[in-house]
């Protein structure tokens, strides 16, 4: 939800740029309705593909432990496959646009195509973060057709797709007993040339967008990207020094859980301190649930 908020809201009406819509609420509820059910069935589909895998490495996973009988994860998952396609579609009709549903559309092929057959390639982590891309581009899509995307759209959003891709990289071979140093040295660096693309994607904004920062308060926006950069160095220099899976799969979570300050950051340079507060609250249910809920 923290991409959609962040994509609606990086497109939304701000005082510097009147002549942008105001944000639909119908609109942005059909949008994180279709983000949520499109996730879900990625997992979903993600625990069917991997299923023998699972029984080897992973035998107390619901699909091989039998908790869940196969046939119903699969139909679990492409109705929420489905719903969310529609989801994008509905608020395609309702904006007037045929923005969300074609996104929504392109995601769920994605999404297949990563949990059938990429994620054993090294094509995976591209296929990842081109999911984590489109994603954002669907929250952008609540402007509907009175908005034309600008190119640093498509930055923004290919800029999170990368640290994504970083991610996933990084947690390719977690399960194993020692993980590649070389593998997590990559994902480290894809992750942190990520960071470093967002923190200077204020110059690449022109009207009808806007910022609300003042010069003087960029410098703090600059620190505070250095300071996740520094984060993220710090637990991929750990991770090459101890590559065990409880190390590498606790830098993924972290890594993972970054996602929504760096969603509410952009937020605030574009809409101020509210729209980003309401993002950042996503950090308490997320680090709730994951009491219970692996995150890698």
């Amino acid at each position: 939800m923290a991409d959609v908020l962040m994509g609606a809201w990086f497109v939304s009406a701000s005082p510097q740029a009147i002549a942008l819509p105001p944000l639909r609420l119908e609109v942005l509820l059909l949008l994180m309705a279709s983000s949520i059910c499109l996730y879900l069935a990625g997992m979903v589909l993600n625990d069917v593909c991997d299923r023998e895998q699972d029984a080897r490495e992973r035998p107390e996973r619901p699909i091989p432990s039998g908790r869940v009988p196969l046939k119903a994860a699969v139909a679990l998952g492409f109705e929420l496959l489905f719903f969310g396609v529609v989801f994008g579609w509905l608020a395609s009709f309702v904006s007037g646009s045929w923005h969300a549903g074609l996104v929504a559309t392109a995601l769920a092929g994605l999404i297949v195509a990563y949990d059938a057959a990429l994620k054993r390639t090294w094509f995976g982590a591209i296929g990842m973060g081109g999911c984590r891309m489109l994603n954002v581009l669907l929250g952008m899509s609540v402007a509907g057709a009175a908005f034309q995307w600008q190119s640093v759209n498509y930055y923004v959003a290919g800029a999170m797709g990368a640290y994504v891709a970083g991610v996933t990289w990084f947690a390719r071979t977690e399960a194993k007993a020692e993980s590649s140093r070389g593998q997590l040295a990559f994902g480290t660096f894809v992750m942190t040339a990520a960071l470093f693309a967002l923190a200077i994607f204020p110059r690449f904004v022109k009207l009808p967008l806007a910022t609300r920062l003042p010069p003087s308060d960029l410098m703090v926006w600059y620190v505070s990207w250095g300071a996740l950069a520094a984060m993220v160095v710090s637990f991929g220099v750990i991770t090459c020094l101890h590559p065990k899976p409880t190390k590498v799969q606790a830098a993924v979570r972290i890594f993972l859980l970054s996602l929504i300050p760096m969603n509410a950051a952009i937020c605030l340079l574009m809409q101020g301190r509210a729209p980003a507060l309401g993002i950042m609250i996503l950090l308490l249910p997320a680090m709730y649930l994951g009491r219970w809920l692996y995150s890698t």
